[in-house]
């Protein structure tokens, strides 16, 4: 699922590629993906204006189409967005097409039709209606202290809590626990202060590396888990295999070695 630095990668490509252009047509909306709101009010809002600018919060991306209207964009499973000039390059699962007056189109792609796609006259109305915490690249250290002492669970559960911290899923929450050597199943109650800073540092770091190497995990330092999430992954840190356990019903990676359990 994309997560916090893939939207945020979205967000900039948009940014760099599809903004300030009339919208001269929308086509391919499926329906599935539309949260309250038609194909032709879809249509309505978007052909002949522009998208103007971008924000994002979390896993949401927002399009500002007007003063007061934004498209909102949630990726699912396996969403993404493309941009591009020949009409045979669009990608097999588009859901939305948008072509603009000189004649390229923004895609968005979204195969198991698990993204979604809406809009808002307010974003901060939008957060506080799906009940989003803070932008995890926008936490203070405070607070996420502050929200960590009054959790109960595993940490790995609360890091993928979006109503405590939005952005970070599955993949990111197992780098974070990873580079601060704290198994995923480890209660909460039972981390340190010093085992709270260590994962705040590193979850602002990971984000940023991710996010500057625009989501290419061959990009990614040798020392991240990331690129060896699969079946007898061996750990970046030394030579042991890496195990699987459950968390919330979500597969996680950890080195048994270098995640000691409390």
């Amino acid at each position: 699922m994309p997560e916090l630095p893939d939207v945020e990668t979205y967000k900039r490509y948009i940014d760099s590629t599809s903004l300030h252009k009339k919208i001269t047509k929308v086509n391919d909306i499926h329906n599935k993906i539309l949260e309250n709101i038609s194909k032709n009010e879809l249509k309505k809002v978007l052909v002949h204006n522009e998208l103007i600018e971008t924000a994002r919060h979390g896993k949401y991306l927002f399009l500002r189409i007007t003063d007061d209207h934004w498209l909102v964009i949630h990726f699912g499973m396996t969403g993404y967005v493309k941009y591009f000039k020949d009409i045979d390059d669009k990608p097999s699962h588009t859901r939305l097409l948008i072509k603009f007056e000189n004649d390229f189109y923004l895609a968005f792609h979204n195969q198991r039709l698990l993204g979604k796609i809406g809009f808002t006259n307010d974003i901060k109305n939008y957060i506080n209606k799906k009940k989003l915490g803070v932008d995890a690249l926008d936490i203070s250290r405070s607070l996420f202290q502050q929200l960590l002492d009054n959790k109960r669970g595993m940490i790995k559960s609360a890091l993928m809590d979006q109503s405590m911290i939005a952005g970070i899923g599955n993949i990111y929450a197992d780098e974070i626990l990873f580079q601060s050597g704290i198994h995923p199943k480890t209660k909460i109650h039972k981390l340190t202060d010093n085992d709270l800073e260590r994962v705040y540092r590193n979850m602002q770091e990971i984000l940023d590396v991710a996010i500057k190497a625009k989501v290419n995990t061959n990009e990614f330092p040798r020392t991240y888990i990331i690129p060896n999430r699969e079946k007898d992954g061996m750990c970046p840190k030394g030579e042991e295999k890496l195990e699987t356990v459950k968390v919330n019903g979500r597969t996680t990676y950890f080195c048994p070695v270098h995640q000691k359990k409390k």
